[in-house]
């Protein structure tokens, strides 16, 4: 889904479209006492997702592989520590990372049903994180997606971003090379989706938004996490010049029944304001299938190489 580049600053920005409209994000602070059993709806599906969430993050701290082999999904896919990986990529990652994290805190989680058996998670979190004795840039805003699997929840996708006014020295740039590309029926669907979306970001289209976003979609942007309302709003204010954009690898992932990711490669020559735009970017939309069309929850951008 194209991205509408949002909330000034460094924001880039996109979001989607509507499912059967469900309730709006859930603004949950602390979590029950929940592991990865939980019913599949409502307030105890959300509190099992924000726990698991903290548990991850402990997880990495203490370089817990054997965490991670457990509570994530087989078809897993994220962007994290500045590689694309998959399940097998995570667990090596976070088991022989030469880094040191001093601490991790997440804050301000929101959580979106997606379906019976599919939760969105998003949080900021804020670390203390070193690696060669250079400090990781901090605070950083992230999505994860959980799927039900049997009685327990897994992680099934995970993506961050740095905040605008993040402090450190290091930040990382995933490379696209890790973008494959996958050609099947619903890759294609999701792509022409994107396609439109930002051709309707370069026109300043805030119709086709309002159309294909649901009410309880959500972004991330360095400036936070945004709804439906705030982002259809940023893009009316935006003044974006677009010079020419081009999109490429289109590689989809099942996450959970009529759940699906996409991810690509974002090229652009754009800035909105004052601010220029990253040249290249990881984009990573989660949509729903609801009948035979398609209705986008989830949006983010990451800086790429």
């Amino acid at each position: 889904m194209r991205k509408l580049l949002a909330l000034a600053l460094l924001s880039f920005v996109l979001m989607f479209t509507a499912c059967p409209d469900q309730a709006s994000p859930t603004n949950t602070g602390e979590a029950n006492n929940a592991n990865n059993a939980a019913s599949p709806s409502g307030e105890d599906a959300s509190a099992a997702v924000i726990e698991l969430e903290k548990k991850a993050h402990e997880a990495w701290k203490s370089k817990d592989g054997k965490f991670f082999e457990g509570m994530l999904a087989d078809d897993f896919m994220g962007v994290v520590g500045g590689n694309i990986v998959d399940k097998a990529g995570l667990v090596k990652q976070i088991s022989e990372s030469p880094c040191t994290v001093a601490s991790a805190e997440l804050s301000d989680p929101k959580t979106v049903k997606l379906t019976d058996n599919a939760m969105l998670v998003t949080h900021k979190v804020s670390f203390d994180y070193s690696c060669e004795g250079k400090k990781v840039k901090s605070p950083e805003y992230a999505a994860s997606v959980y799927v039900k699997e049997g009685d327990a929840w897994k992680g099934a996708y995970h993506q961050s971003l740095t905040a605008a006014n993040a402090e450190g020295e290091l930040e990382s740039s995933p490379d696209t090379a890790a973008l494959k590309g996958t050609d099947d029926d619903n890759t294609q669907a999701l792509q022409e989706l994107e396609n439109e979306a930002w051709e309707a970001w370069s026109k300043g289209d805030t119709k086709w938004f309002e159309e294909h976003m649901a009410s309880n979609a959500l972004h991330i942007s360095p400036d936070g996490v945004t709804g439906r309302d705030a982002m259809i709003k940023a893009l009316g204010e935006m003044n974006c010049e677009v010079e020419e954009y081009q999109l490429r690898a289109f590689t989809g992932t099942k996450l959970a029944e009529n759940v699906h990711l996409l991810m690509y490669a974002g090229e652009q020559e754009a800035k909105c304001g004052d601010t220029q735009l990253p040249p290249t970017v990881i984009g990573s939309t989660v949509a729903v299938k609801d009948g035979d069309k398609w209705k986008l929850y989830f949006h983010v951008e990451t800086p790429a190489k």
